[in-house]
């Protein structure tokens, strides 16, 4: 099944001055309407705009390892090129669901997947999501630097990012290509190492 929609142009004025957007764990993890990329555009005051491509295609070789399923296992995917209205796109990401997954969550493969996104909609399954993102810098290549509206050369982030359940399954993969008006904030808590005698 595929699904197409753009929902408004990325961009609309390729000289107005492109914002900087943060990026904060802090809406990814805390239920709310607008998680993620959502709450941190809105962040911002501005609306986000997405292009969004919903299809079943065969898992590449390092997602489907990730996911435990066979190379080239057809697997849902969720292809996103998202920004802010009448701003250049801020990332391009690729969601991987496990096949099992989709088949329990048939509203993955709408448009608008409701309130919190897939987050919450893996969350009403009763499932615990520990996420975790692999990170690294690179030069975009031709075809990142077109759908993302970037010049030659442009530096991006490569982030791989896992969802595990409580029991340690990989349910969604995501592969995201983030621009540099993307500003990453990552909060720490510390844990003391002192003890009490």
């Amino acid at each position: 099944m595929r699904n197409t929609r753009k929902a408004q142009p990325v961009t609309t004025d390729q000289n107005a001055p492109a914002e900087t957007v943060l990026r904060t764990a802090e809406h990814l993890a805390v239920q709310a309407e607008q998680r993620g990329f959502y709450a941190d555009v809105a962040a911002t005051g501005q609306a986000a705009a997405a292009a969004v491509t919903i299809e079943d295609r065969p898992a590449p070789d390092h997602v489907a390892q990730l996911l435990g399923v066979a190379p080239g296992t057809q697997v849902l995917v969720r292809d996103r090129v998202q920004g802010a209205e009448g701003q250049p796109p801020l990332q391009h990401s690729v969601s991987y669901f496990l096949p099992a997954i989709a088949e329990a969550l048939p509203v993955l493969r709408d448009l608008n997947t409701g309130a919190g996104g897939y987050l919450a909609r893996l969350e009403s399954l009763g499932l615990q999501i520990e996420q975790v993102d692999n990170i690294r810098p690179a030069l975009a290549t031709a075809e990142q630097r077109t759908a993302l509206q970037l010049p030659d050369p442009a530096a991006v982030d490569l982030i791989t990012r896992v969802d595990r359940d409580q029991n340690g399954r990989v349910v969604h993969v995501m592969d995201l290509v983030r621009t540099d008006r993307n500003v990453t904030v990552t909060a720490v808590n510390r844990v003391s190492s002192n003890t009490a005698a």
